[in-house]
This record gives structure tokens, C-alpha cells and sequence, in this order.
């Protein structure tokens, strides 16, 4: 189809982990199967890269959770609303990004996959907060109470924005630097929210540039000039961010009930081209798997040679 590289989420939503574990929880029914082994092995034997994605801070349903946040309830992410008992939870369980041990365990699960696999590169999906914002859990009240302190010269909601930014950011900064400390030269991709997640150190920055089709609760289809707006604010971003960060603006294919049609997907890629970006991201593959006419279509967009594909059309 012409993708360069493929986005493997070895840590879902669910943090269930598709690889060999000695940390977290293995998926459910993977018996002996090693699913990122296979993935590598074929991945390579097709001349493709291939992303070990987390989601880093997401520890599963609130009927569900991890073993991790099983066993460490009080490292939960608050919103404002919920409470100690996880089950509680709305928007599904994710881990305090303020607690050091909640980083030290995401950032070992990276460790543990840099050491063992052959990938090429770390990719990165809810590196943030809960809402995004911040957390206001016992533990992260008593650290925003500190950090306060010594910016009470400007307005409470400010404050905790910025103490929110430096510590995500920060996140990216350790997993940078600890993957480079174990595998040198490895990419690092991630899946952002925050406007200024154009600070990551990362090498590929990825905004949302298209809805999920019409899905119902995601607010219908978007107009193809807030795409293409969308798809250029990521290139600004990218522009402004870290040395050496490129732009790879993320088109969705939707879920199969709502999939676009393969001349609306094409027209949304043209429109991410025309916005300046030389990369993008595709989102999902089960879509594409059960959607021939769209693989086709995007195939012949990304390999053509005749001026009408993305990598060849005039900049």
C-alpha cells in the first residue's frame, strides 16, 4: 500500500500487553503466542519499519483494571468527580502521571520491549492526563499545593497547566532518554492532544486530522477545510517543536460501521498533502483489512506514477 512503517500497540487500552511480559498483564488467550515477535519477524521480511506503541498511562476498564492499579488503587488518576474506589471511574482507569512509581512502571515497560525486540522504533498514545488537563487525586493536590507556592504570582488554573505541561513533557524527556540509553538511534513516534506536545523529543509528531467518519457521539463528519486546516496546524506545530521533528498528520479510516469511502478518504489525504505534510499516519488497520476497495484506493494514491500520489505530487 505504500506505508513505510507499521504502528504495533503492544500496550492497549486495556493494558493488555501483546509481547512477552515479565511486568504487566499478557492479553488474554495469547497462550505461547509472542503477537510483536510475529509482527517484527513479518514486518521486516516486507522491508517495513515497525513502532511498538503504548498506551502509556491507560490501565484499563474501571471494572477491569490493571494488576498494577489492582494492587496500587491510590496511583489512579483522578478527574474531578471520581474518588478512591476505581470502579468508579469514568473514561476508563488511567495511572497518575505526577506519581514517580506510575512513570518508573510505564517507562520499565518500554525498557522491557527496547531490550527484547528488534523495532525500530517506541511510539507514544495517551501520554497525558486523564481529561487532559490535570490530576486532582490526595497525591497530585499535595504536589500542585507546592508548586503553587512558588508561582502564586500568577492564576490558579494557569499554575496547574504549566505544572501539568513540565510534567508530561518530562515523562517524554526520561522515555527519550532512556530508550536512546538502550537502543541508540530508535525513533520515537507519538499520538498527541496538547497543542504544546510539539515540545516532545520525539522524531514524529501526530495530531488528528480527520473525525471518525460518522460515528455516532463524535460529532459527524468533518468539512474538508478543517482538515486541511487541522493537517496544516500540525505541520506548524512540527515546524516549531523539537530539532528534527517531522509532521505526520493522522487520517482515520473509521470503524467498519461508519468507514469512509475510498474517494472521501483519498480527497482527505490530498488535503493533508496540500497542507504541507510529507508523512501521515493512518488510523486503523482493522478497517482497512475488511475494506478492499479502500487498501486499493489509498495503494494507488501512496504508488502511483503518474503526479496523483502523495509522495510525488508537486510540493
Amino acid at each position: 500500500m505504500g506505508f513505510s512503517a507499521v504502528i504495533f500497540t503492544a500496550k492497549t487500552v486495556r493494558a493488555y500487553l501483546y509481547y512477552d511480559t515479565h511486568i504487566g498483564d499478557r492479553a488474554p488467550g495469547s497462550g505461547s503466542l509472542d503477537h510483536l515477535r510475529v509482527a517484527v519477524d513479518a514486518c521486516h521480511a516486507e522491508g517495513l519499519q515497525i513502532f511498538a506503541q503504548f498506551c502509556v498511562f491507560r490501565e484499563g476498564a474501571p471494572t477491569d483494571p490493571s494488576t498494577f492499579i489492582r494492587e496500587h488503587p491510590e496511583y489512579a488518576n483522578w478527574s474531578p468527580g471520581d474518588r478512591a474506589e476505581v470502579s468508579t471511574h469514568m473514561n476508563g482507569v488511567f495511572a497518575c502521571p505526577d506519581r514517580p512509581e506510575v512513570v518508573e512502571y510505564e517507562l520499565s515497560l518500554i525498557r522491557e520491549v527496547c531490550e527484547n525486540y528488534d523495532i525500530d522504533g517506541v511510539g507514544l498514545d495517551y501520554v497525558r492526563y486523564k481529561n487532559s488537563n490535570w490530576c486532582v487525586c490526595p497525591f497530585s493536590e499535595d504536589a500542585f499545593d507546592e508548586y503553587y507556592r512558588r508561582h502564586d504570582d500568577m492564576p490558579e488554573e494557569d499554575a496547574r497547566t504549566m505544572m501539568a505541561t513540565e510534567t508530561i513533557i518530562s515523562v517524554v524527556e526520561q522515555a527519550r532518554a532512556m530508550v536512546q540509553s538502550v537502543r541508540p538511534g530508535l525513533l520515537i513516534h507519538a499520538y498527541a492532544h496538547p497543542p504544546w506536545a510539539n515540545k516532545f523529543p520525539v522524531d514524529y509528531i501526530s495530531y488528528r486530522a480527520s473525525s471518525r467518519g460518522k460515528q455516532p457521539g463524535r460529532g459527524g463528519e468533518w468539512p474538508l477545510q478543517r482538515v486541511y486546516q487541522a493537517a496544516r496546524h500540525n505541520v506548524y506545530l512540527a515546524s516549531t517543536g523539537t530539532a528534527g521533528m517531522k509532521a505526520a498528520p493522522m487520517l482515520d479510516t473509521s470503524y467498519a460501521p461508519w468507514d469512509k469511502t475510498p474517494q472521501r478518504f483519498v480527497q482527505e489525504l490530498r488535503h493533508v498533502y496540500d497542507a504541507g505534510a510529507r508523512g501521515l499516519m493512518v488510523f486503523l488497520y482493522s478497517t482497512l483489512r475488511y475494506r478492499p476497495q479502500l487498501r486499493d484506493a489509498i495503494a494507488r494514491e501512496l504508488l502511483a506514477e503518474d503526479g496523483t500520489a502523495f509522495a510525488r505530487r508537486p510540493a
